[in-house]
């Protein structure tokens, strides 16, 4: 999936537009680091360092972000965002460093300013508002599964980051990833994962022998047509770079447990 910074006169952004209910237009803002201790995915910190500093004002908003598939566009998001406004006339900057997934970095967003987007203060996480721009069950599955994972983060928060909570993440992260998996591939080419323990537990060892013979690939394998099981070897190793080695002991103790039940 490729992620970018959406054309401000898209027919995609038009749409985000709506659902916003904002008559403010989105605006380019470069990202200028300044601060060596500024860190991706912590914008309220940053800009409120930025204007201890220098003065200045925080600016809340939106960054817009679009995904798209080979096939065309998937979904586009309102990240809750701010940036730094010097007040002196000068245009805003984004002190945030932002990197793509494939590690480049972002030179600048798109930005839709609002001031109700959120209270900086505040240690909930706001979710994302996310547009499906293609009618797609999957999408639309995945798109509510990444909500249920912020809520799922909020309550870890407030309730304190148990080994079942992350286990409970974990299990809502397989189900989320194999859903966008599937709308982006397209569901004739897109196994569905089933996440049974086993499969978990062999593929935070990055054991995939051991994945491939856990009930879980059993349905894969069944579910996926003939001339499509070479690609099921490229899924394995990619679940195996994202998964391997990110669950603690006591998560790993919580699933043998329930292996055993």
């Amino acid at each position: 999936m490729k992620t970018f910074v959406p054309n401000p006169e898209s027919k995609a952004v038009r749409k985000l537009l709506t659902v916003l209910g904002t008559d403010k237009n989105p605006v380019s803002v470069r990202i200028v680091v300044t601060s060596q201790y500024a860190k991706e995915g912590y914008c309220y910190q940053n800009v409120s360092e930025k204007v201890r500093r220098a003065g200045g004002r925080a600016q809340l908003g939106w960054a817009i972000w679009q995904h798209d598939s080979d096939k065309g566009g998937l979904f586009i998001q309102a990240e809750p965002h701010a940036v730094y406004d010097p007040e002196n006339g000068q245009p805003w900057i984004d002190p945030t460093p932002n990197f793509f997934a494939d590690g480049n970095r972002c030179e600048e967003i798109l930005f839709i300013p609002n001031e109700k987007t959120r209270d900086p203060e505040s240690t909930v996480v706001e979710d994302n508002i996310r547009v499906p721009l293609v009618d797609d069950p999957q999408l639309v599955e995945a798109l509510k599964l990444a909500s249920e994972l912020i809520a799922l983060r909020n309550r870890a928060r407030s309730e304190g980051e148990s080994d079942a909570i992350k286990l409970e993440y974990v299990q809502l992260g397989g189900r989320y990833h194999s859903a966008l998996r599937a709308a982006e591939q397209g569901a004739e080419r897109a196994p569905t994962i089933p996440i049974d323990m086993e499969f978990m537990l062999a593929a935070d060892d990055g054991d995939i022998e051991a994945m491939k013979r856990t009930n879980a690939f059993r349905q894969m394998l069944a579910s996926t047509p003939p001339e499509k099981h070479g690609t099921l070897d490229a899924l394995l190793a990619q679940m195996v770079k994202e998964k391997k080695g990110k669950m603690t002991a006591g998560m790993r103790a919580v699933i043998r447990k329930g292996i055993r039940a």
